[in-house]
């Protein structure tokens, strides 16, 4: 799993193509929504985003500081089945009955976050308290193990 913890680290693994172009977009719309200086030009979806706007955020001070600040939480992207594990949500009867958080495998969830990009990531947050939580990325090759369908049904 790749955890990301600020938009300059992001910014550096898409440089080394470590995360895709619409990532690093969707990344760069949550840290300009979250910090209203940081958005001088209006967008409306993160698909809006030039390249040259992402350029432009890397070199401001906001970039450095950790995503923790902004979103409560850090940014992962799921690589492989075994890390969808760590996606959980909160669900007190599950947890009564089996003594931890359900995740994104074990039913479906309503997220208070949810969406599909582009159709090829589903992204999933559930915000654990006031700060937020963390962000996960989860792609289209992990859907089946992921019930995305399913999740997307309830979202």
């Amino acid at each position: 799993m790749i955890e990301i913890s600020s938009y300059k680290q992001a910014y550096q693994f898409h440089q080394a193509n470590r995360i895709s172009l619409v990532i690093l977009q969707d990344i760069a719309f949550m840290l300009m929504n979250a910090c209203d200086p940081l958005n001088p030009q209006v967008v409306n979806a993160s698909s809006e985003i030039t390249v040259e706007q992402l350029d432009s955020l890397v070199t401001l001070e906001a970039a450095e500081i950790s995503f923790n600040a902004y979103l409560g939480g850090s940014i992962f992207i799921c690589e492989s089945e075994a890390e969808l594990s760590c996606i959980k949500a909160f669900d007190q009867e599950w947890a009564n009955e089996y003594g931890e958080w359900p995740n994104v495998t074990d039913k479906p969830i309503v997220w208070d976050v949810f969406y599909v990009m582009n159709d090829e990531w589903a992204v999933f947050a559930y915000l654990w308290n006031n700060a937020g939580g963390d962000t996960f990325y989860v792609p289209k090759s992990l859907w089946q193990q992921a019930r995305v369908d399913e999740h997307r049904q309830l979202n």
